[in-house]
């Protein structure tokens, strides 16, 4: 009789906690409606800095600090950059560069634009590293000090070649007649990387179908002369896959510069300009 008693109690136990077990799955379903799982996903993706630079559509100059100026400081900042499936930048970090210089790196590149940058056929957020170049222009002589020439002087008519090439001796060390033409330097040889801190406007170029389907990659390096208001006059290839020059010359020949100041006067720049193309993945090309 006792067993029997402590069955039914059992049974009366086990018939209340089935009713309560509705009420707690409604409540875990509510939970989970209002707080929905959500799978890790892989959101952001560490770009080389040439890679991002294919991406850049839309680049501000930095302002040389007046500060800097005065002081002739000059140099690279370095940053860390993040960019957002936008192509926005959302944020930036310094690296390392002169603390005079970094403020005016940092407020322009806070405003450069970006395409988004995909992965597998998707957007996704970019880290990369920027760095912005400050180059003065050679400081101008001082009055105490013998000035250096900016420009050549042709010899008067019937000097020897031995008089022209050294104007201290000799009886034609004199000044040409007034009005005897003169050959004045306006044109300035610069390095890549110093012509690269003058770019305000540049145009990626497009991967030329035929080169992508053939797996063709590889850099372009052509010569530029570019006049004393910023425009390229002249374009030539140096090095390069024929399949890819073409594309090159056709989006360089459209960049634009910053004036090169020499001694308070602009002048014309000959440099070099690489551009790089990248089969990325399967699902994007980078060219810089």
């Amino acid at each position: 009789m006792n067993t029997i008693w402590k069955a039914q109690l059992l049974m009366l136990a086990l018939l209340a906690s089935a009713a309560l077990w509705p009420q707690a799955d409604s409540q875990t379903q509510t939970n989970d409606a209002s707080h929905p799982y959500k799978p890790a996903t892989l959101n952001r993706f560490r770009v080389s800095p040439g890679q991002m630079e294919a991406n850049l559509i839309h680049k501000i100059m930095p302002v040389y600090p007046l500060k800097a100026t005065e002081n002739r400081i000059q140099g690279q900042v370095q940053l860390r950059v993040i960019v957002d499936k936008q192509g926005q930048v959302i944020d930036v970090k310094t690296v390392s560069g002169n603390p005079y210089l970094v403020a005016a790196a940092t407020d322009a590149v806070q405003q450069w634009r970006y395409k988004p940058y995909l992965l597998k056929g998707k957007p996704v957020e970019a880290e990369t590293t920027v760095m912005v170049n400050f180059n003065l222009a050679p400081a101008p002589a001082s009055s105490s000090s013998p000035a250096a020439p900016s420009s050549t002087t042709a010899p008067s008519p019937g000097a020897s070649p031995a008089s022209a090439a050294n104007p201290g001796s000799g009886s034609d060390s004199s000044p040409p007649p007034p009005g005897y033409p003169k050959v004045v330097m306006n044109r300035v040889r610069i390095s890549a990387g110093v012509a690269e801190s003058y770019l305000i406007h540049k145009v990626v170029p497009e991967y030329p179908e035929q080169a992508r389907q053939s797996g063709i990659q590889g850099s372009v390096v052509l010569h530029a002369i570019i006049d004393k208001a910023g425009y390229i006059i002249e374009l030539h290839p140096v090095s390069g896959n024929p399949m890819l020059v073409p594309a090159a010359l056709d989006a360089v020949k459209q960049w634009r510069y910053s004036p090169y100041i020499l001694n308070g006067d602009p002048v014309e720049m000959e440099t070099t300009v690489s551009v790089d193309f990248y089969l990325a993945n399967s699902t994007g090309v980078s060219i810089h």
